[in-house]
């Protein structure tokens, strides 16, 4: 009887360690999901604010669209939640569907170009979301963290895409958790 007085404690060193890694595991996963469809539902809204947003100019200021589009893309560090840093990006789309950004070869003017590198929507893993054709929404995993600066240019653009991405910078073993994904949600602009 008495070689088995410290027997439950031994037990209870092997065990412990584990059991706090799934509670504490759980609870993490709990709030990072929570936070990550925070950010969903943020990219639902700011994509239905800038494309209902008027941008006719009754003088020779800025468009309410425009204003609404500078003023999300200004303040596009958004802090960070737990591991991953978050950013924020609005972009128009052209008919074709590719972001508009800045020219790589100059700093005034604008032009569509591809992100292949950058494209966080062609995942294999990606689902989407389609509300009566208007809209769509792709929660993947992003293959780069830096993508190129959004330029308000209203003139051939018909969409409007929020992206939200979620980056640590690190590559863990085991790929888990990843080093980035992002939740986008794209829209029709109203009056386009």
């Amino acid at each position: 009887m008495r070689k088995q007085r410290g027997q439950s404690a031994v037990e209870f060193a092997l065990v412990a360690p584990m059991i706090f890694l799934m509670v504490f595991g759980a609870i993490y996963g709990g709030i990072m999901f929570l936070q990550f469809m925070d950010c969903s539902n943020a990219a639902r809204t700011i994509a239905r604010q800038v494309a209902v947003t008027s941008a006719q100019t009754t003088d020779d200021t800025e468009s309410p669209r425009e204003k609404l589009f500078v003023s999300y893309n200004n303040e596009k560090d958004l802090g960070t939640i737990g591991v991953y840093n978050i950013k924020r990006y609005v972009y128009l789309l052209d008919e074709d569907g590719e972001r508009i950004t800045a020219s790589s070869g100059s700093n005034s003017g604008a032009s569509s170009e591809s992100n292949s590198g950058a494209s966080s929507e062609s995942n294999s893993g990606a689902s989407s979301e389609s509300n009566s054709g208007a809209s769509s929404e792709s929660n993947s995993g992003a293959s780069s963290t830096e993508l190129p600066d959004p330029v308000y240019d209203d003139s051939n653009a018909k969409q409007v895409e929020v992206l939200f991405l979620f980056d640590h910078g690190h590559d863990f073993p085991f790929g888990f958790p990843p080093r980035s994904f992002a939740s986008s949600y794209q829209m029709k602009l109203e009056d386009n």
